[in-house]
């Protein structure tokens, strides 16, 4: 593992970032045998929990020797106000599972909402805001009589 960076809109360096933003997480590894197949998986910690984590969709085959990344997307209106642990996980399970590196705290970031400008899932409601991931979902409101 070379480093890992959280990007804002998936361009910025960051380390604060507002519930309203797209981030990414990109890995950054060395691989240092040809053919090597492995998958990546990202965990989300915060409030002493796991709050979720993601993993490459596939193993993948590294063919060559050399510098390699992985980008993790991760939506705007989905993380919490607080602050996230970042862990990085890299298994190989091809036959038999071997955990390459593993590294609980890569980085730290806060998420934050300004509650200005465009609506957060919060909406209007400025009080303390429970939940380790905060999406914004739609809702529909109706009388009984409609």
């Amino acid at each position: 593992l070379l480093g890992v960076q959280l990007l804002k809109n998936h361009t910025f360096p960051a380390s604060i970032v507002d519930v309203r933003d797209e981030i990414s997480v990109k890995i950054n590894y060395y691989v240092g045998e040809a053919n090597l197949p492995f998958r990546c998986m990202v965990q989300f910690y915060t409030q002493g929990t796991i709050a979720f984590a993601a993993v490459e969709p596939t193993e993948m085959v590294r063919s060559e020797k050399g510098n390699y990344y992985s980008i993790l997307r991760v939506s705007a209106h989905l993380l919490a106000e607080t602050e996230y642990i970042i862990g990085i996980t890299i298994n190989a399970s091809a036959g038999k599972k071997e955990k390459l590196v593993s590294v609980n705290d890569a980085l730290s970031f806060q998420v934050v909402d300004a509650m200005q400008g465009e609506i957060s899932a919060r909406g209007d409601y400025v009080q303390n805001f429970a939940g380790v991931v905060r999406p914004r979902l739609a809702w529909e409101i109706s009388d009984v009589q409609s």
